[in-house]
């Protein structure tokens, strides 16, 4: 070996090297952030199964409680828990090896390992692991699982691979389809632009038709009835939420979601251009970085281009179904993920030595600007992921500010000391119109805190003059729903209100329920009309789950009435 290729040797080695410990550092901590507890709206699917009947999304249910039993008890709960999470970062790491070994088994050059070392890089900074460790709960990681696999079915010739993945990857989700779209453009484009292979008639019927076929066999062996006992069994979801999954989730058509997606989006177009723009950032970046790379066209003709572009944001057109931005958006980073596997397979290369220098010199400055900066666009993703997806009440508040002063306001550092307090208020929520407000310094980034609140619709559409009029009869129910891994503690709770009502006589009750258990009720009394604190406390042990559904429910008596200003909680640590 001449001095020549040791140098170049050992320039790969180092990237290496640097690559790994860059992933250790930056991405291991943020998967880590799914031992904190899945998300609840998505752990209902854990509970999905076929002991009843039939249903869609019931595989996985299925899978968990033949391991883990029917998750009676909170041993059995913090098992599963404990295990999703720990699949999370086993699946990533393994992912993130699979890459390193393609880059060193390749064909292609040195300088050419080193650039594609920087993508392996540049990757563990979008939005696709540190999304997933936040909403930890959802099926997305088994979604991606199955196109994983049947990319490397497609890559290796492994057709029975592929159909499997197919068959358990709709069976998981219905969103398998849209994630499918990535791979079905790598083979359709395999076999008629690289090989010109024109006998696909195998090739569509088992990438294209298989799944629709699957998913319409599904829709129409799905059995209602076992979904409503299923539902109604588990104990942490509100009977408004189980109405909503049962119409919603699983019973509504293409065509109805479609429609509803139409008009949600011509609502919230500023909203929708914004987030999008805001965690596309870095799948764009990836896509601008490949088109630069090799060239315009293959020499079938193909714009190169347009095929990157298929593949990174073709899983995007979920949206057109289904509103969960920040996660959704992250299905990006899906495509860009499968995308670098297959490029890497067949050991394309730059061939302008120039180019490939100075592209690689870019990323590497571009990640070690976002390193010591904090990265505070990566810091959204990993940290707020789940609060910036929850409605456009909270990212009204977060992005409705300019975004040097938001950074600021949420550097790292600060969040750790803010964390440090004696006593912290996390979660003050005022009603202002249409929009709760809540401030960002509540938000334990460290912590990995996700928060959701919702009012229903009645109460949506009375909030005026910075107060909620409640009436009872109209409104049925107040409920303030907070989701979040809760520390052992006492937990201090304050009701600002008014009430026309004479002083001290009771008009209802507010009850904190944590997991379907009434953990404190407090009486609320009229106010003759001036403002009041009603305030209570409760205690959580250090064995209570942490993955938990805590809501606030306000219940008034006939004919009563109320105006709610503010709700506080407060942890004394």
């Amino acid at each position: 070996m001449n001095k020549s290729q040791l140098y170049k040797t050992n320039i790969s080695w180092l990237a290496l090297i640097l690559t790994m410990l860059y992933f250790l550092v930056f991405s291991i901590p943020n998967l880590v952030k799914g031992f904190y507890g899945p998300n609840v709206w998505g752990q209902y699917l854990w509970f999905v199964s076929y002991e009843h009947g039939f249903i869609k999304r019931g595989l996985l249910g299925t899978i968990f409680q033949f391991f883990f039993g029917d998750f009676a008890n909170e041993t059995q709960q913090i098992i599963l828990v404990v295990f999703y999470s720990f699949l999370v970062c086993l699946f990533f790491a393994v992912l993130f090896f699979h890459l390193i070994y393609l880059v060193y088994k390749s064909t292609v050059d040195s300088y050419n390992k080193v650039f594609y070392l920087g993508l392996v890089c540049f990757l563990s900074i979008t939005p696709l692991w540190p999304t997933l460790a936040n909403t930890t709960g959802y099926p997305d990681l088994f979604v991606f699982i199955w196109c994983y696999l049947g990319l490397i079915g497609f890559l290796y010739r492994k057709w029975r691979l592929i159909i499997i993945s197919i068959v358990f990857g709709i069976l998981t989700h219905e969103a398998f389809l849209f994630c499918w779209l990535s791979v079905l453009f790598m083979i359709l484009y395999e076999y008629l632009y690289v090989q010109k292979n024109r006998t696909v008639l195998k090739i569509l019927i088992i990438s294209l038709v298989l799944p629709v076929v699957v998913y319409f066999v599904i829709g129409f062996n799905h059995n209602n009835d076992a979904l409503k006992i299923t539902l109604n069994q588990i104990s942490f979801l509100s009977e408004e939420n189980k109405h909503l999954l049962y119409t919603r989730q699983f019973n509504q058509g293409i065509y109805g979601a479609f429609i509803k997606m139409i008009n949600i989006i011509t609502n919230n177009f500023y909203l929708f251009v914004i987030k999008a723009l805001y965690f596309l950032l870095m799948p764009l970046v990836f896509f601008v970085i490949l088109s630069l790379s090799t060239g315009s066209k293959y020499k079938t003709g193909l714009p190169r281009n347009v095929f990157y572009f298929l593949v990174i944001f073709s899983p995007l057109s979920i949206l057109f179904f289904a509103w969960d931005l920040s996660r959704l958006l992250s299905y990006a980073s899906y495509g860009a993920t499968l995308l670098l596997i297959y490029i890497l397979t067949k050991n394309l290369l730059i061939n302008h030595q120039v180019k490939l220098k100075l592209m690689t010199l870019g990323i590497v400055l571009l990640c070690s600007v976002l390193f010591y900066v904090r990265a505070p666009l990566v810091y959204a993703y990993f940290n707020k992921s789940a609060m910036v997806g929850v409605g456009q009440y909270v990212f009204d508040d977060t992005l409705g500010k300019d975004i040097s002063a938001w950074i600021v306001e949420n550097d790292f550092r600060t969040m750790v000391n803010k964390n440090k307090s004696k006593n912290r208020v996390l979660y003050t929520k005022t009603i202002d119109g249409e929009k709760l407000k809540i401030p960002q310094s509540q938000i334990c980034f460290v912590c990995g805190y996700q928060n959701d609140y919702i009012l229903n619709k009645q109460l949506e559409q009375i909030c005026t003059n910075n107060l909620c009029d409640y009436k009872p009869g109209v409104d049925k129910q107040l409920q303030f729903r907070e989701y979040q891994r809760m520390y052992s503690g006492e937990y201090v709770i304050e009701l600002h209100y008014s009430s026309p009502q004479k002083n001290n006589v009771p008009i209802g009750d507010f009850e904190v329920i944590v997991n379907g258990q009434v953990l404190q009720s407090m009486t609320i009394t009229g106010t003759d009309g001036v403002s009041k604190t009603a305030s209570t406390s409760y205690v959580l042990n250090k064995n209570k789950f942490n993955a938990a559904l805590h809501l606030f429910d306000l219940n008034l008596m006939t004919n009563q009435h109320i105006m709610v200003e503010k709700l506080v909680i407060e942890l004394v640590q």
